[in-house]
């Protein structure tokens, strides 16, 4: 797994604190997701407008619009607060990058046939996680996800695992591919050593 995030973020990296003065609010965008933060004296109030309820298509080739945003803005009557108790008033509140938790399903951009014997490269793009956390005490608060990642099951029935499907396409290496900040690129080489021709629809790919 190859990853790059433009401005220098990596996975498990800590971007810098949320600066919340106590009473106020403010708005978090990343990627698709939206969270309100504010701060109280008993720890945080976070509301969060998931990915899925904020202008997501489930079509095979969804924008790739969002932006990451941290600024003033009063929260609406929807999503509702959500009260998170800390015990400690000068704690911060900061944001780490990670990969998903689970592996990633995508789609080739055409169907693959690979010859036996023969190898190819591909490139695609992980939508990568944000976790809400305390600074002092490393108290985990909320999982934000840039975009919409569904669950299916790769494989068989009795044999395969649970997966999200990405809607992020599996692209040929030799294709220019733009990189947003919610990304990680992954390169991948494929080869077929099976003894016939390779067809195939989805790619696995297992994140770490």
């Amino acid at each position: 797994m190859k990853d790059s995030i433009i401005e220098g973020v990596g996975a498990g990296s800590v971007w810098n604190y949320l600066p919340t003065p106590p009473g106020e609010v403010r708005l978090l965008q990343f990627g698709r997701s939206r969270v309100w933060i504010s701060r109280q004296e008993s720890g945080w109030r976070l509301a969060m407008d998931p990915a899925e309820q904020y202008g997501v298509t489930m079509e095979n080739h969804p924008p790739l619009e969002g932006s990451f945003r941290f600024s003033v803005e009063e929260k609406p009557e929807e999503p509702a607060w959500s009260n998170y108790f800390v015990d400690d008033d000068n704690d911060l509140l900061v944001a780490e990058v990670s990969l998903p938790d689970r592996p990633i399903a995508a789609q080739p951009l055409e169907p693959i046939l690979l010859p036996d014997g023969e190898s190819a490269h591909f490139t695609t793009l992980i939508p990568l996680i944000l976790k809400l956390k305390t600074l002092k005490k490393e108290r985990s608060l909320m999982t934000v996800s840039s975009m919409l990642l569904s669950k299916n099951l790769f494989g068989a029935p009795d044999t395969g695992e649970i997966v999200y499907s990405s809607p992020l396409e599996v692209r040929p290496c030799s294709d220019e591919l733009d990189l947003p900040y919610f990304c990680a690129r992954c390169d991948m080489k494929v080869v077929n050593v099976s003894g016939e021709i390779l067809d195939f629809s989805r790619i696995c790919i297992r994140v770490e």
